[in-house]
């Protein structure tokens, strides 16, 4: 079934760059353009200049946003702003927010997943999908070399094996901790324990994903 494995990420320098909440920004498909405005004002080094970078007049195919974004990606690394991880590992974000007056959890788990022909239903594709922003994705993606919009996938944790696996590095504390201004947080642990990683990676040996979004 799925292959997932543990992957170098690329995070901000916490030596450079000190609140993070500045310089994330959400989905690039929920993102209007007010929204983009202030984010472009909130940082020098807001995500929105990679994720979702504005249009401009004078734009064409050697200069617009895509090639800005891959420049900006190039120049950060350069200058340290962004450093990728030394070894592989699964990020696991908790993500906690309020809905209808009940604060919710969501747990994800960043890792990297094998492509699979569709017929396989390895991985059961979304149920429908749009032309303009597979395209814009596509777009950046091939400009960065790099994917800044990674797909979201449900599985099943019916005997909560996994959830009670990644409940255990609890103990070892946070690796960021970003709070938002709507209440919104994000509790995100870096793990690099290969026998932590090899569990995780056989259980989703057995189970299929469910494609439920496109970030």
């Amino acid at each position: 079934m799925a292959d997932i494995r543990p992957f170098r990420g690329v995070r901000y320098n916490p030596a450079l760059v000190k609140d993070l909440a500045r310089v994330i920004c959400p989905p690039y498909d929920i993102i209007p353009s007010q929204l983009q405005q202030e984010l472009y004002k909130r940082s020098d080094f807001n995500f929105i200049r990679i994720e979702y970078g504005r249009e401009l007049p004078q734009d064409k195919d050697t200069d617009n946003r895509y090639t800005r974004a891959a420049a900006t990606l190039k120049r950060w690394l350069e200058q340290g702003i962004l450093k990728a991880d030394d070894k592989p590992c699964l990020y696991i974000d908790d993500h906690r927010f309020t809905l209808r007056g009940k604060t919710c959890r969501r747990r994800s788990i960043n890792c990297l997943v094998k492509l699979e022909e569709w017929d396989k239903m390895i991985v059961r594709p979304h149920e429908g999908t749009l032309s303009r922003p597979k395209s814009d994705r596509l777009n950046l993606l091939w400009a960065l070399q790099a994917d800044t919009s990674p797909v979201m996938a449900l599985y099943e944790d019916s005997d909560k094996q996994i959830s009670t696996l990644l409940n255990k590095p609890d103990r070892e504390g946070t690796d960021l901790d970003i709070k938002l201004k709507d209440g919104e947080s994000h509790r995100i642990r870096v793990v690099s324990d290969t026998e932590t990683n090899s569990r995780v990676h056989d259980y989703f040996a057995g189970q299929p994903l469910y494609i439920a979004d496109g970030h």
